[in-house]
Order: structure tokens, then sequence, then C-alpha cells
């Protein structure tokens, strides 16, 4: 590390990291590498692992068997990544545990289960916005900003975000224009489970 001490490097870390039952899918070599745009700074294997391990997190080599020094082979830990913008890759955009909002999780539902391609697509649209990567969104803040695509993105989109509008809560019917409701009312296939 150039700038960051230990302890700097492990308080950063802790922002972003959360525990997990399993194994993260990057060893650390390569969560290094990522790890260097998060704190800004270089960031080799060694000092990952030992800041890693300051916060409380065990290096593996295998899902089982405890890293010790000396140990030949990559070094995975039992982590996860919180929604970050910070964090964009590291993340599961399907995971809901890592969600506080409950109309993104329903978002992220109708992403991934909504029998309709062109909702579930939409849905995905707005699930892996960076308006949308931050660690503690709320609900209002997701429903802001599905109203301001309702009114400013292009028409496809604005129209997608006034029928996501709708089934989210009834009462923003009120908002929306005549020919978004009446592209609500033509599809009624369209909906948001």
């Amino acid at each position: 590390m150039d700038r960051l001490t230990f302890r700097e490097l492990s308080q950063i870390l802790d922002q972003y990291v959360i525990p997990a039952k399993h194994l993260f899918p990057l060893c650390s070599e390569s969560l290094a590498h990522h790890l260097c745009t998060i704190a800004n700074d270089s960031i080799s294997e060694e000092d990952l692992i030992y800041s890693l391990g300051n916060i409380g997190y065990r290096p593996y080599i295998s899902k089982d068997m405890i890293w010790n020094k000396g140990c030949p082979g990559p070094i995975w830990f039992k982590i996860r990544f919180v929604r970050d913008v910070h964090t964009i890759g590291l993340f599961s955009y399907y995971d809901t545990s890592i969600c506080k909002s409950n109309i993104l999780k329903r978002i992220i539902r109708n992403a991934k289960e909504n029998p309709v391609m062109l909702v579930r697509k939409f849905c995905w649209y707005v699930n892996t916005s960076p308006d949308i990567c931050a660690i503690d969104i709320s609900d209002d803040e997701v429903i802001d900003y599905i109203m301001w695509l309702s009114k400013h993105s292009s028409s496809p989109r604005s129209t997608m975000a006034a029928l996501l509008l709708f089934y989210l809560d009834i009462r923003f019917a009120n908002i929306l224009s005549p020919d978004q409701l009446q592209f609500i009312r033509e599809n009624p296939n369209l909906k948001i489970k």
C-alpha cells in the first residue's frame, strides 16, 4: 500500500464486506485487484488477507479448510459485498438479502421471475441502475427514481416506469399521464408480481 495503513484499509473493507456462508467466487489475488479501486490505493494480496483478518474474516483454501501461512494455492474468504456503486461487479444483482427496500426486492423478483420478457427486462434495467445501487436505499428513494423515469426518460422507458408505479401502488395512478394510463389499460398482460 502506498498511502493507507492496515487499520484504514480494514475500515474501508468493513464498509463494503459482510459475512457469508459460502466462499466468495474470487480468490484473494483477484479480489486485491478489484479492491484497489475501492480503496484508491495499491493493495497486495498479503495486504488484503491481513486487513480482512483484522475485521474477523478468516482465509480458506477450501470451503472447510482454513489457510495457514505457507499453504500453497489460492486463498478464499466467506464474504459478500454490499450493494453499492463502488462494488458493482462484486455483488449479485439478484441477491435480495442485501437490499433494505421492499420495493427494490419486488423489482428484483420481477427481474428474475416475471413471465413477460418486457417487464423482466425493464425491472432488470431499474435494478442495475447506478442510481439504485446504494447500501441503504429506501422505498421512497426507489419510488422517486421510478417517478423520475416515468416523466423524464424516453417514451418506452417512461411508459414502463409508469406501469411499474401503477402496480407498485395504485395511488400513483393520479400522477401518470393519460397516455401512460391508456397503455396500462391496453396491456393487461404486463403486470408486476
